[in-house]
């Protein structure tokens, strides 16, 4: 296993909650509001999430099903890929690399909307990155080799078929689930 991460990872079955995780991640800036911010979480989100192959097409024979060219599927948000293509998580190796990577450039920004020179992470960001990368190197937060973490919730007109995502299903969450259902009624 390269960099310390763990072997046994694919029989480990208890994980560590993807959003609770990434909000004890984010906690390396100095605030939210920073112009850097957003730039910071989309390619952290891109490091741990990899769309599963023919996800993109799947997806695509949707947008032409509605009658979509393909000029207009180029400039479909990234929010809608996100929402109707199914993704995984990498084994810990492949995270690690990743998010190092993401690291590595951002360690040494500043924050260009600060009225004085200060860094874009804050004085705690290394222990927050090495108590982060804990759980990735003994694969708390990779998918389990061959375990499909979609369940199919819908099919749409135009033959889509709508997934809804198994991560994040403590039995905490899951409660959150069934609440917003209730409340969306």
């Amino acid at each position: 296993a390269a960099a310390g991460c763990s072997t046994d990872w694919p029989n480990l079955f208890i994980k560590y909650d993807l959003r609770h995780w990434m909000a004890n991640f984010f906690l390396m800036a100095h605030s939210k509001e920073l112009v850097l911010f957003k730039y910071f979480c989309t390619p952290i989100s891109d490091a741990i999430f990899q769309m599963l192959p023919g996800e993109r097409e799947r997806v695509t024979a949707h947008l032409r099903a509605l009658g979509m060219t393909d000029e207009r599927i180029r400039h479909v948000p990234r929010r809608y890929w996100r929402r109707y293509c199914r993704y995984t998580i990498p084994a810990p190796e492949v995270l690690c690399r990743r998010l190092q990577s993401v690291y590595a450039f951002f360690r040494e920004l500043a924050d260009p909307g600060a009225p004085y020179p200060r860094p874009f992470f804050n004085a705690k960001h290394a222990s927050i990155f090495k108590n982060s990368m804990w759980y990735i190197k003994r694969g708390y937060l990779s998918d389990p080799p061959a375990m499909d973490m979609y369940v199919e919730a819908k099919t749409l007109a135009t033959g889509l078929v709508v997934y809804r995502c198994l991560r994040s299903t403590s039995p905490l969450e899951g409660y959150h689930l069934h609440l917003r259902q209730v409340y969306k009624a």
